[in-house]
């Protein structure tokens, strides 16, 4: 009899025990429904909605929030004509600040003769590339005149310009292109010009007058060293040109024609 009233209070305190476990699992259960789903899977989809709804939130009626500015270029640089920013600093003609641009080779030197130059009026050869973004055209005085071959090349902004002329009769050795220059200008080379004389201009970037003039004398009928100086007044730009030029015995007008790019 003691045996069997030990397995009866074991038993009623197992049937005990699973009712205890079957109301605290329902009790766990309630809790997890009125959270919503519970756990952290309830709690992300929440923020995600909130995140969601600020993206897409409209900015003002009708409109929808702006992007954000990152990879967005900057505009780009432009000159006074509205062109692209390039560099200028070997140019000779046009002059940067004016509104004159060439679309194709041949204006750009056909400009740099007539307004430049003062060739009147003049002839033009073919132009002859040198590379992808540079070449050459022959100007002459009158048909069968003496050659001056105008440089050109086309920058960044797809516009050709004129970097400096060249011809046998007028060679420069000093300076040359690029150099600094100071009053008094000294100035060597060779020549081959009407009565040896050889006309001196030195020019400022955004003036056709020059802000010094002289001459230089050589030779008539070879070519023949020069040496001279020639004194300028200060200039108000930071750069302009050496123009070696020879007139025309028979009517004066400009005949040949070397051309180089200076700094002041």
């Amino acid at each position: 009899m003691s045996t069997v009233r030990n397995i009866s209070s074991r038993g009623r305190w197992l049937a005990g025990l699973a009712a205890l476990v079957a109301i605290l699992a329902a009790v766990g259960v309630a809790l997890s429904d009125r959270d919503g789903g519970g756990g952290s899977d309830g709690a992300q989809g929440t923020s995600s909605a909130a995140t969601t709804a600020r993206t897409t939130a409209p900015t003002a009626a009708g409109t929808r929030a702006e992007p954000t500015t990152a990879g967005v270029r900057s505009p780009v640089a432009t000159d006074p004509t509205g062109s692209p920013e390039v560099d200028t600093s070997t140019v000779v003609w046009p002059w940067k600040t004016s509104a004159v641009r060439y679309d194709d080779p041949r204006s750009a030197a056909r400009g740099f003769a007539t307004d430049f130059a003062g060739f009147s009026p003049p002839t033009f050869g073919p132009f002859l590339q040198v590379d992808s973004r540079s070449g050459e055209v022959a100007v002459r005085p009158r048909r069968d005149g003496p050659v001056s071959t105008v440089l050109v090349r086309q920058l960044e902004d797809q516009h050709w310009w004129v970097i400096g002329s060249v011809t046998d009769a007028l060679q420069l050795d000093v300076p040359s292109t690029g150099d600094r220059i100071h009053s008094p200008l000294r100035l060597t080379g060779r020549a081959d010009a009407y009565e040896g004389h050889v006309d001196v201009g030195i020019r400022q970037d955004g003036r056709r007058d020059p802000i010094g003039q002289g001459y230089v004398t050589a030779c008539q009928g070879e070519l023949c060293p020069f040496a001279g100086a020639v004194s300028f007044s200060r200039p108000t730009s930071a750069a302009g040109a050496v123009v070696l030029s020879v007139t025309g015995g028979e009517d004066g007008q400009v005949w040949q024609l070397t051309v180089v790019r200076v700094t002041f």
